[in-house]
């Protein structure tokens, strides 16, 4: 073999021998995920805060009602009778006035409704409750009534308030009987909101009238009732002028448009 083909044959020996080194010694690929890269001066805002305003450790009773007559079951269903919710106002004296309305959707009517009213904190918790009765005797389908309590003394910092139902029974006494309102005004005047009306008694018995006057801004909050009652008798077929005055619980400034509704029932004497 010449001195050329040795050469020619030492050069493919060295090759072979790299090809061979490197199919047995290949270094394996690292197929993790790398790491995510982190955003300098990034901070997450926390979430805003906002009131739970339920409590927590108390369900809303709902009601029922069957041909036997209303349940009260802790239920998470919508509530036959709904309870708008509390609007509070501060009074003068440091106070506090909680006003709301119950509206009657169920086919019966109702009586011995009372509400619990509570000033909760941020996280739900009850910090204090009042228990209050509606302003009327009872509620009949499609009607409603406003309810109200006073804190005398409430908690110095409060997220807000929610109301619950305690009680409602079928009413079972029948000496009750609706009174028609007619002609009815309203305006202001120096000593409050003004409401004349007249009270008729259409029934076929004599009554003692029970008028509620209710108060509500432009969004449908109660700001203010007030109940007339009389001893005196307003026989069948006869009229009763109503004219009270209402006090708001709101700044007269800070109102706006109000309007008001007047609900009459008759106690029969019989």
């Amino acid at each position: 073999m010449t001195e050329r083909g040795r050469i020619a044959w030492r050069w493919l020996w060295c090759w072979l021998s790299v090809l061979a080194a490197g199919c047995g010694q290949r270094t394996p690929i690292d197929l993790s995920p790398l790491p995510a890269p982190t955003l300098l001066g990034y901070t997450r805002i926390p979430p805003t805060l906002t009131p739970i305003l339920r409590i927590l450790r108390t369900p809303s009773p709902s009601m029922s009602a069957s041909h036997t007559g209303l349940s009260l079951t802790p239920q998470l269903t919508p509530q036959p009778l709904t309870l708008d919710p509390p609007s509070c106002y501060e009074t003068p004296v440091g106070s506090l006035w909680c006003l709301g309305l119950v509206r009657n959707l169920l086919p019966i009517t109702v009586e011995s409704v009372m509400v619990r009213v509570y000033l909760v904190a941020l996280d739900g918790s009850a910090l204090a409750q009042r228990d209050g009765l509606i302003a009327r005797p009872l509620i009949r389908p499609n009607e409603s009534a406003p309810y109200g309590v006073l804190f005398d003394h409430p908690p110095a910092i409060i997220a807000g308030s929610v109301v619950e139902l305690l009680n409602a029974t079928r009413a079972t006494r029948t000496q009750w009987t609706m009174l028609t309102v007619q002609q009815t005004r309203g305006d202001w005047q120096a000593s409050g909101y003004h409401v004349s009306a007249q009270l008729v008694n259409v029934s076929k018995v004599a009554v003692k009238p029970i008028a509620v006057v209710t108060l509500f801004d432009a969004n449908q909050r109660v700001i203010g009732f007030r109940q007339f009652s009389t001893e005196n008798v307003l026989d069948a077929g006869l009229t009763l002028p109503l004219a009270l005055d209402v006090a708001p619980n709101v700044p007269v400034q800070l109102i706006g448009a109000v309007h008001y509704a007047i609900a009459a029932d008759g106690e029969s004497t019989q």
